[in-house]
Parts: structure tokens; sequence; C-alpha cells
């Protein structure tokens, strides 16, 4: 008799949304939100309507979901800066798109194009086009 294959359910926690949030706290965050959405079926990513910010800045907001629902807490911003051939280190606004606990944070605080390769590709290059096209 063969069993039925038991559902995974993951819990992620939630983002701390504190201004003074760790460049490593947010980034080893991102990679714990990848590593559940692989484990657990049931998690999707969700995606908000490119925007521009202010400064020019395309910002895509990201959720996660578990069926319809979505989690508490477990979010970010992908932002895109147009004109910026890449990242330069050290330099807070030489970074051509990377991902942000939210719009505002300080600028350190984000997971740069660098580190993408460990995230999600289909989430990665989802947020891309969005921002690609809200920017045209």
């Amino acid at each position: 008799v063969q069993s039925k294959p038991v559902p995974v359910t993951v819990k992620i926690d939630a983002r701390d949304t504190k201004e003074d949030t760790t460049a490593n706290g947010f980034i080893n965050w991102m990679f714990l939100v990848k590593a559940a959405t692989d484990k657990d079926k049931s998690l999707s990513y969700s995606y908000g309507p490119g925007r521009i910010l202010k400064d020019g800045t395309v910002a895509v907001s990201v959720s996660v979901k578990r069926g319809d629902r979505f989690m508490s807490k477990v979010s970010f911003i992908f932002h895109f800066h147009p004109g910026v051939k890449g990242p330069a280190a050290g330099h807070g606004y030489a970074s051509k798109w990377h991902f942000k606990p939210f719009d505002g944070a300080r600028k350190y605080v984000r997971l740069e194009a660098h580190a993408f390769n460990k995230l999600d590709s289909t989430m990665v290059k989802t947020v891309k086009e969005i921002a690609r096209k809200k920017r045209t």
C-alpha cells in the first residue's frame, strides 16, 4: 500500500521592519524565504504593479502567499534604477537593481544582483520584467 504524500507546511518568520534592520539579517531572511517556497508548494510569490518613486526608482512590491492568503510581514521590495550600469562597491546609489526590506530602508540594507542566483529565478525574472515595463 502506497502512502499519500503529506503536504509540507513551512513557517516563515516575519521580516523585522525596524529601520535599523541589518544587511546580513535581511539577506539571510531572503534566503530563508527562498528555501521555504522551495519546500512548501502551497507558498507562492505575489507581485504588485511597478511604481515610480520620486527619485525615478522603479519599485515592485513582492509578497508571499499561502494559497490565497497573504502571509503577515513576509514581503519585500525590488528596486530598479534606470540608467545605472551596475553595482559599485560601497556606493549606495550605484546598484542597478536590488531587493530591500521596504522603501526607505537604509541604503546598505539590500540584496544586490550578485546574489540573485541564490533566489527563486522565476521571481527574479518576474520583478525585472515588471520594473522594465513600468520604466517604458
